[in-house]
């Protein structure tokens, strides 16, 4: 079975070793001297390819900082998500 990281565009060119598309992220390590130490794809593009493998990544392809928001805005009533997004209710 292929593994999430792979279906990104930027595979064959990425650094990155504690990858959100990773199933044993946020496990991996990261050392100091990494080009890379974060991932730059952008939120949407990794989750949709984690939804390609469900129950496979713990996080769905979001780092755990877009995890936990999106844990934190989904608890909020409908009127307070308007608030929290700036959006008139």
């Amino acid at each position: 079975m292929t593994s999430p990281f792979k279906k990104c565009n930027r595979f064959s060119s990425c650094s990155v070793n504690n990858c959100p598309l990773d199933p044993e992220y946020p496990d991996r390590s990261v050392h100091e001297d990494d080009p890379e130490q974060e991932c730059t794809c952008e939120k949407t593009y990794r989750v949709r390819i984690a939804e390609q493998f469900p129950g496979m990544l713990k996080y769905h392809g979001m780092t755990i900082k877009e995890y936990k928001n999106k844990q934190i805005v989904a608890a909020l009533s409908e009127e307070n998500r308007h608030v929290f997004r700036g959006e008139s209710y």
